[in-house]
């Protein structure tokens, strides 16, 4: 059940060999989605992505052995969606249905940000600060800007990828 709006349970480790095409050896701490993943092993086969492609193509910063940034993602999506992806009743969304409630969340290497389908901000992280994810900061006057900013990119990211639940 990795369906809570939390980094320990969105967070998911990619590995990649390839001796004759990739630095041996280099461990990265990147910010990236699954919908990278695509993108990423087309540009290293030297292919070119299809249109209507959401991911970026990593495959540049790969090849460098993770020096400097990565051109993009600085800020990747993720989301629970209702069981059999139908849109989900109001009890559902105000969990008094069993299961967690649906979210969309936003993720970046210092903070994380989720959201009801309401557009309300549910949780809100320094993930540096709170590695755990003990504090939820959702709400709190010292973190208003934070959750300002973070809600923008969650919103503009919605409207990028056309989420039909969230509002943009």
């Amino acid at each position: 059940r990795k369906g809570q709006p939390l980094a320990e349970s969105i967070s998911v480790p990619l590995l990649l060999r390839w001796p004759e095409g990739l630095p041996v050896g280099v461990a990265a701490d990147v910010v990236a989605g699954s919908v990278d993943v695509a993108p990423t092993l087309l540009g290293l086969c030297g292919a070119p992505e299809p249109k209507g492609t959401q991911g970026h193509d990593l495959s540049p910063w790969l090849r460098r052995g993770g020096v400097g940034a990565p051109a993009e993602p600085s800020t990747v999506g993720a989301q629970f969606i209702a069981p059999g992806g139908e849109p989900p009743d109001a009890a559902y969304i105000e969990g008094q249905i069993g299961g967690p409630l649906e979210w969309r969340a936003v993720r970046m290497r210092r903070h994380l940000l989720a959201a009801n389908l309401a557009g309300e901000p549910t949780r809100l992280h320094d993930l540096v600060d709170d590695p755990y994810e003990l504090r939820n900061l959702a709400g709190a006057a010292e973190a208003a800007a934070t959750e300002a900013r973070l809600l923008e990119r969650l919103r503009a990211l919605a409207a990028r990828t056309g989420d039909p639940y969230f509002p943009s």
